[in-house]
């Protein structure tokens, strides 16, 4: 290669990260895919939320305080706090957290998925978001029947 050329990678997308390899669009293409991305921001901000009520309903049924949860887990009372208040945490965290709750977290991400599906994750008026409190009631009992 020469020295003013340059090798480029190709741009490879995972979805799961939220990665998309890179597209041209129109600057019209553009507005409408904002759109799609603040929705799909929305929809994770519910997800977030849901599995967070369904995290603090298990701990407080355990009887336990975030501190002894956490030590329980071996992750930090701030990782506590983050997961049942619909912030994001690490996968291994999450899994943690599971795994304190006896729940197996295939069916606690399916239990967000049929959620989902009802449509139970929508902008309230307000335009924060919202979760109805049957299906996180349904996701805690899904959660005690997913236990081995």
């Amino acid at each position: 290669m020469g020295q003013h050329q340059r090798q480029t990678r190709p741009r490879v997308g995972c979805k799961s990260v939220g990665l998309r390899p890179h597209v041209h669009r129109s600057p019209r293409q553009h507005r409408h895919a904002g759109a799609r991305v603040m929705s799909g921001a929305v929809h994770e901000a519910a997800a977030l939320a849901f599995l967070g009520a369904a995290f603090r309903a298990a701990r407080e049924r355990a009887g336990r305080t975030t501190r002894e949860a956490a030590e329980l887990a071996g992750v930090s009372p701030r990782v506590v706090s983050h997961a049942e208040n619909g912030k994001p945490v690490s996968a291994i965290s999450f899994l943690r957290l599971c795994r304190l709750h006896d729940v197996n977290p295939f069916a606690l991400l399916d239990a967000v998925a049929m959620h989902r599906r009802e449509g139970g994750f929508h902008k309230a008026a307000s335009g924060g978001v919202s979760r109805g409190t049957t299906s996180v009631t349904r996701c805690n009992s899904s959660m005690r029947e997913a236990r081995p």
